[in-house]
Formats: C-alpha cells, sequence, structure tokens
C-alpha cells in the first residue's frame, strides 16, 4: 500500500539526504519553498481548476480535511459513506469507515436527520474486498450529489498516483470530484498526505475561519520526499507499469 515505488528507492534518501544539510521542519504557519513547489507540481497532473492543496500527515488526516472543507462549503453537517468504504482509523474517519473497526458509532447513512454535507468514497473499495464498482456508478453519485448541493469527496489513497493505470482513478470514470485526498506512497515511504479542491470551494472554507494543520503538516523534509516520489512516478512512466503489468495478470487470470 505505501510502498509502490520500492525500498528506499535512491531519489527519495537523496531527498531526504537534502533536507537534513538545509532545513527538517517549518513551522504549519509559514510557507516554505519544498511546500510551494509541491503545490505546483501537484496542480500539473491534477484535473484542471483543482489547483489548491493541503499537506498533512496521514490518509485520516487528509480525508478529515476534505470533510471539514465539504461541511464548510455547504453549510451541512453530515457525511455519508458506502458500507464497503475504509477511509481511516481516527474518530472523525472510523465514523465513515464500514469495512471495518466501526463499533461505537451509527450507520447514519439511511437515516440522516440533517443536511448532508458531502459523500466520500473510495473509485475502488480497498480494504471492504477489492471491489469495483459498475461502470457508470461514480458518474451517477457525482450527479445525485450536484441536485442535494452536495459534495463528492474521493478518497484516493490505494487507487491514485499511477497505481490503477491512469494517474488518479476517477479519470476512468470522466468523473472530476470536488474534493479528493492522496496518501499512502505519496512520499515514498516518508508520512505524508495531501487534500486537493478548487480555488472556490478553498477561499469559502477559509472565509469561514477554517484551519486545519498539524505541528509537521507542511515540513520542508515531508515535502520534498512527495516531490521525489512525484518525479518518480512521471520519469519512470508508472502509469504505463501499472497498464502492462495489469494486462499481463489480466490475461492470465481471464483466459
Amino acid at each position: 500500500m505505501c510502498a509502490a515505488l520500492g525500498h528506499n528507492h535512491p531519489r527519495i534518501v537523496q531527498a531526504l539526504q537534502e533536507s537534513c544539510e538545509s532545513l527538517i521542519h517549518s513551522h504549519m504557519t509559514m510557507f516554505n519553498d519544498r511546500e510551494i513547489i509541491l503545490a505546483s507540481r501537484l496542480a500539473e497532473i491534477t484535473p484542471p481548476g483543482m489547483n489548491r492543496s493541503m499537506f498533512l500527515t496521514s490518509g485520516s488526516d487528509s480525508n478529515e480535511a476534505a470533510m471539514a472543507i465539504a461541511k464548510r462549503y455547504t453549510g451541512g453537517y453530515e457525511i455519508a459513506s458506502p458500507v464497503v468504504s475504509f477511509h481511516g482509523m481516527s474518530d472523525a474517519t472510523r465514523a465513515v469507515t464500514f469495512s471495518g473497526w466501526h463499533q461505537g458509532f451509527e450507520l447514519l447513512d439511511a437515516q440522516a436527520d440533517g443536511r448532508m454535507a458531502a459523500v466520500i468514497t473510495e473509485p475502488l473499495f480497498s480494504a471492504g474486498g477489492v471491489i469495483e464498482p459498475p461502470p457508470g456508478w461514480l458518474q451517477e453519485l457525482k450527479l445525485r450529489c450536484e441536485r442535494r448541493g452536495m459534495l463528492l469527496i474521493l478518497d484516493e489513497a490505494q487507487t491514485g498516483l499511477a497505481k490503477l493505470g491512469s494517474m488518479w482513478a476517477f479519470e476512468q470514470e470522466g468523473v472530476v470530484p470536488d474534493i479528493f485526498t492522496i496518501s499512502k506512497h505519496f512520499g515514498g515511504g516518508i508520512a505524508i498526505s495531501a487534500t486537493i479542491t478548487t480555488d472556490e470551494i478553498e477561499e469559502k472554507a477559509v472565509e469561514t475561519g477554517l484551519v486545519v494543520a498539524h505541528s509537521h503538516s507542511n515540513d520542508p523534509m515531508t515535502c520534498n520526499a512527495a516531490i521525489a516520489s512525484l518525479d518518480i512516478i512521471l520519469e519512470e512512466s508508472l502509469v504505463d507499469v501499472a497498464n502492462r503489468i495489469g494486462k499481463y495478470w489480466q490475461g492470465h487470470l481471464l483466459n
């Protein structure tokens, strides 16, 4: 899950060494050059208009941030999620994780008592059983969210960054989410995640006074590792590698 680029990739090691010789940590309230470069690099490979990135430390963190942003943007306060979903192990993400580890939380999806803010889902379900939704499911979900004034949040922790033969899994369904999150191998083995959205959504969330950050949210060292991981993914054409490996195994499994 987190070692898709291999263990101790030389480019990741080099990035960490560079940061150890310059700046490892920068306070979360200050911009650093690695953070700005990483945001710029992400904007080059995300759908047009999805230019705003927030860096955190885990998949749970990035999903919590996405849900908080959706609540502030829509004015709603409930989040729905499919029954085979997995979005993290913190309290907030466990409350929308139904593939397991859910003891002590209510299943509110079918009993919403107020305005819904968003649906959060994986494009392909991971911990719930590696389940691929039927074609068109994601497009229909996006339409239903739009009709209800809800946002669609896609958790690309397991599926993004070239793993499924495209940079983002949602590209295969022709869907652009309102917010999406990445983590797992984003740092090449170093803990970093990102929540990505549009200018409009980010600006409105900021206007409400929303603050989401941790002490090491945007450290230069972790951001530099993520920059290196993007270099690896692009320079080694891992989208093509995933396609080639996928066709090889499908050829064996389906015949």
